[in-house]
Formats: C-alpha cells, structure tokens, sequence
C-alpha cells in the first residue's frame, strides 16, 4: 500500500511516467505506459488532506481523439495480471481506436 502523504496539494496530472517493459513476456499484450496521479485517501473528509500515488497502466497506441476510453478498474492483485490476461481489449481498442487505461485497487501495490 502506498502511504499516505500530507501534502496539502492534490493533483489530477501524473507525477511520474515510465514504460514496464516486459510486462507479458509469455504474451502479444503491448507493454503499457505506467503512470501515478496524487490521489486523496479520504474523499468524504475535506480537511483530510492527505495523498498517495494511485498507480495505473495506459495503452495508447490506436488512439484517435474522440473515441472511447476502455477502463478497467483494478481488482484485488497485482495490476500486472490482470493487465496481461485482458487481451480483448487490445483487440477492440484497435478496431475503435480507442485508448486502455488500466487503473491500479486503492488498497493493493
């Protein structure tokens, strides 16, 4: 679990950025792009002002502005898993141009 920070500044803009390569080795899934935004723990607790980075996997590739976003919500495991065993996704977001955002459990990584 990432912990917590107390900065007081919550950002909707990534933090870090970075390729996970090798991601499915055993697998035609495309490495994604691995990203972090400063997410609130507590988002019913305004004076709660504290962060962690919420971790989460994109593939852009076939993307063409005003097409679909396929977001998958992140399950109880490693983000990587499920990442590497949805290759529908990659298969559609080709057909709809659509970019796959993968977005990591609050309470695992």
């Amino acid at each position: 679990l990432a912990q917590p920070s107390s900065d007081a500044s919550v950002e909707a803009m990534p933090v870090s950025r970075a390729m996970l390569s090798g991601t499915c080795p055993e697998t035609v899934i495309p490495d994604p792009v691995v990203e972090y935004f400063t997410q609130k723990v507590n988002h019913f607790n305004h004076p709660d002002k504290r962060t962690f980075a919420q971790r989460y996997f994109v593939y852009a590739q076939h993307f063409r502005p005003g097409n679909p976003i396929f977001f998958y919500t992140g399950n109880e495991g490693p983000l990587e898993e499920f990442y590497c065993n949805a290759g529908l996704l990659f298969d559609w977001a080709g057909e709809f141009g659509a970019v796959v955002v993968f977005a990591e459990h609050r309470y695992y990584g």
